[in-house]
């Protein structure tokens, strides 16, 4: 038995679990620093020791382990004999009360340990700051008073108040301590971009972020993990600008600072922006019908920048799935499924200029892309049965955008399947692949007039195996007019959006196929409604908490190089669609000013 265990007869006169953990960790001649390792601060030892908090599982794990005793014995100890007077908590999130220390020390502990945390701006606090009264708080240090209205403006800004938050922390900033001086940049920079004000975001953050270096180069203390956070916050800033490339490097500098320390969910957002911005700025190059003329050396570059970002979101992919988070997995599947169909969009266009010049069927290696790209969709929708199976209320708006999502993504794996078949002149493939689009498409829309979540549907649909769809080889239906549907819509914006996008896309794909002039012209028609009512839709939609305002910028560019492309494809065309582009056009200088933004980068 260890010296710092007791028997039963003197469990009454054991001390304290702190006072043990001190003892244990001086007989080894360790500091408080030594002893937490790279897991845990010197702040979250020191509050332990001083019966602040009550030490989480993955701790006490830890202390054992560095003290060479046994964890069952410490924690046996800890629920015989400890007097700690606080829930226990994980190790990023403490909870104490203001009763041992002097207020200053608690304020500064405190503040110290929920900035080492992940995100103190967004953790829950369990623990809730004191008011002090205006007399207590004068007769604080300068410093002290920061500190605590720096904390205040934490919960404020937890809590939704933006503007209080605000103004605390501008109030704060002068008189703290300066190791906080980027954390309340960094926070500052959080509430405008809760507020969507990206610019002001980014300027706080690069502040920071400056700050940051010029305390390393002079040797200055600074908060653990802060690097980490004021990249990705910077990243994030970037992404919402419209402006990747800087994005991607900041998120890459964040995947620098990345430890066995830090969750799963922080990695798995650093690994999912870094694939979609090296997607986004990828996409962003190649768009238009300037991006097939390019020499083939710039278009392997494109692929390799694809390849690159579906191998970044298979790695978020996998941290959701070890953290069993079954919203962010279908997220980043369905950023695999969109990543792999533009990848073969890219060589589609290529294809389609070949096809333009020759006069004869080319041939497309994109059917394994369509292949991954529809299993990933189903895949999505497999991972919601079980809910689906038991589910008879309308589902939360991010699960609802989720399945729609993945169903509008299946109907473009269908006409883009079509329209490769077409170039490599297998009619009787792309009539088969275009039938099973425009039912599927055509049931989906039937949906949105529901007064009801189509449930039912959805349950037949993920059930089905990719090639069990029922198609038949008959003359196809025309596309129901989505701008009559608007008026008694039951979906949201975004589900409205990807769907009608993905029947422009069909209605695009029918116009090229048809052998009618007349039949032509009436599906590009249908093609311009369905475009306008998708960016229509995603105006609403777009920012939201799951998509950034780069997404609605892309949905332009989509929209854009399928009528481009159309203008060189048919020529009789031209005058009519070029009104829906300069439309189009007029509307995105409109409504996309946030991304124009100063390309400069920390």
């Amino acid at each position: 038995m260890s010296q710092w265990q007791n028997s039963d007869e003197d469990t009454k006169e054991q001390p304290s679990f702190g006072s043990v953990i001190r003892q244990l960790r001086r007989q080894r001649n360790l500091t408080q620093a030594e002893l937490g390792g790279e897991r845990f601060s010197k702040s979250y030892v020191s509050a332990v020791e001083l019966e602040k908090i009550c030490p989480s599982q993955e701790a006490i794990d830890f202390f054992a382990e560095q003290l060479d005793q046994p964890a069952d014995g410490l924690r046996r100890f800890l629920r015989q004999g400890s007097n700690v007077k606080s829930l226990t908590l994980p190790s990023d999130l403490p909870v104490y009360e203001l009763a041992h220390c002097s207020i200053q020390e608690e304020i500064i502990l405190l503040l110290d340990i929920l900035l080492e945390g992940a995100e103190p701006s967004t953790s829950l606090f369990q623990y809730k700051l004191p008011l002090l009264s205006p007399e207590m708080l004068v007769g604080l240090p300068l410093q002290t008073q920061a500190c605590y209205v720096f904390l205040y403006g934490l919960v404020a800004g937890q809590k939704g108040e933006l503007a209080t938050a605000r103004d605390a922390f501008e109030q704060a900033f002068p008189s703290a301590p300066p190791k906080y001086h980027a954390a309340i940049l960094d926070e500052l920079g959080m509430n405008y971009y809760q507020e969507q004000n990206y610019q002001s975001a980014l300027s706080y953050h690069r502040r920071a972020l400056t700050l940051l270096k010029e305390d390393g180069a002079n040797g200055a203390n600074t908060i653990p993990n802060s690097r980490l956070r004021i990249e990705l916050h910077c990243g994030n800033d970037y992404q919402a600008l419209g402006l990747h490339r800087q994005a991607y490097t900041h998120f890459d500098r964040a995947r620098m600072y990345l430890s066995v320390t830090h969750d799963m969910q922080t990695a798995g957002q650093i690994y999912r922006g870094l694939g979609y911005c090296m997607y986004a700025a990828a996409y962003q190059s190649r768009t238009g019908s300037q991006a097939v003329s390019r020499d083939p050396l710039s278009m392997d570059e494109k692929e390799r920048e694809f390849q690159r970002a579906g191998s970044y979101l298979l790695q978020s992919r996998t941290l959701c799935q070890v953290s069993n988070d079954r919203l962010g997995e279908s997220n980043v599947r369905l950023l695999q499924a969109m990543v792999l169909l533009d990848y073969c969009e890219q060589r589609k266009q290529v294809a389609r200029e070949k096809f333009r010049i020759q006069g004869t069927p080319v041939s497309v290696s994109g059917v394994a892309l369509l292949d991954e790209a529809e299993e990933q969709c189903w895949q999505t929708l497999i991972l919601w049965q079980e809910h689906m199976l038991t589910q008879v209320d309308p589902p939360p708006l991010d699960l609802e955008a989720v399945i729609y999502v993945a169903l509008a993504y299946i109907i473009r794996v269908f006409v883009q399947r079509a329209a490769l078949a077409r170039l490599g002149g297998y009619s009787d493939t792309a009539l088969q692949e275009r039938a099973r689009a425009a039912q599927l498409c055509q049931q989906v829309l039937a949906t949105f007039s529901q007064p009801a979540f189509p449930w039912d549907f959805i349950r037949g649909l993920s059930g089905l195996q990719v090639r069990t769809v029922v198609y038949q080889s008959q003359p196809l239906p025309r596309l129901p007019d989505p701008s009559a549907l608007t008026q008694h819509v039951q979906r949201s914006p975004i589900c409205q959006a990807e769907v009608y996008l993905a029947a422009g896309e069909l209605a695009e794909e029918l116009g090229s196929a048809a052998l009618d002039l007349n039949y032509a012209f009436d599906c590009y028609r249908r093609a311009d409604q369905c475009f306008q009512s998708s960016l229509k839709a995603m105006r609403q939609a777009i920012p939201d908490e799951a998509r950034d305002p780069s997404y609605l910028a892309r949905c332009y560019q989509r929209c854009i190089s399928v009528l481009e492309g159309r203008i060189q494809d048919v020529p009789d065309t031209a005058q009519e669609t070029m009104q829906v582009l300069v439309s189009i056009l007029k509307s995105s200088l409109h409504y996309l000013p946030c991304s124009i933004a100063p390309p400069q980068t920390s």
